[in-house]
């Protein structure tokens, strides 16, 4: 399923129909943060942003993929609900989370976009691993945290519909977004100026220094 990139609070320059010329397309470039976990920076963060949106009050999390979906960066309201697994989903690729009847699609889909190598971004719909799910993948055995709505968002136990997004950001360098696809709260979640924390008109609150270069070399959000 493809379509405009919508998701988006961080809106791309898709007027042209390649990668746009950079510093960073002159060779390879890997964030700092990526050539191993613990360069990561540590989001076990309240004290440092108090203000984080808790789980339940996001349906949108953005990372940063190699060209074979590899997880090598995550934002830092996922960082922070991952918790102790933030640093393990590293390394791990994104469709290791996809329902296993709908990964091969998927990885079709989001295939086909890497190779049309343009700024377009396109929508792929699947049943996703729930946020406690991906925890207990990497290793948690706690008991998961759960919002009130959670019951209008899950398909079951383990997976919610969700929408993937994805564009080329750089020369080997992908950005991702995993939107959750169903509102809690309609038309209120699709309201733009009365935003409620399950709002469809995403955005992102933390940047850091090193996705703050990306952004500056590649124009793209």
């Amino acid at each position: 399923m493809s379509s405009t990139n919508s998701c988006l609070g961080l809106s791309f320059n898709s007027s042209r129909n390649a990668l746009p010329d950079s510093p960073l397309l002159t060779k390879p470039f890997t964030p700092h943060f990526a050539a191993s976990t613990s360069q990561l920076p540590n989001y076990a963060m309240a004290a440092q942003h108090p203000q984080i949106p808790k789980i339940g009050q996001t349906r949108c999390y953005w990372s940063i993929l190699d060209p074979e979906l590899n997880f090598i960066y995550c934002d830092p309201v996922l960082s922070s609900h991952l918790q102790d697994q933030a640093n393990l989903i590293v390394g791990r690729n994104l469709l290791d989370f996809v329902h296993p009847d709908e990964k091969a699609s998927a990885q079709k889909d989001l295939g086909g976009v890497l190779q049309s190598r343009t700024l377009h971004g396109s929508v792929t719909r699947v049943r996703y691993s729930r946020l406690s799910r991906v925890r207990q993948r990497l290793g948690f055995r706690g008991s998961p945290v759960l919002f009130p709505e959670v019951d209008k968002i899950a398909i079951d136990e383990h997976y919610m519909a969700c929408e993937i997004v994805i564009n080329w950001a750089a020369d080997g360098i992908v950005l991702c977004f995993i939107h959750a696809a169903t509102d809690i709260n309609t038309p209120a979640d699709n309201d733009e100026r009365n935003k409620t924390g399950w709002t469809n008109w995403c955005g992102t609150p933390f940047l850091d220094p090193e996705v703050r270069h990306i952004r500056s070399a590649t124009t793209l959000f």
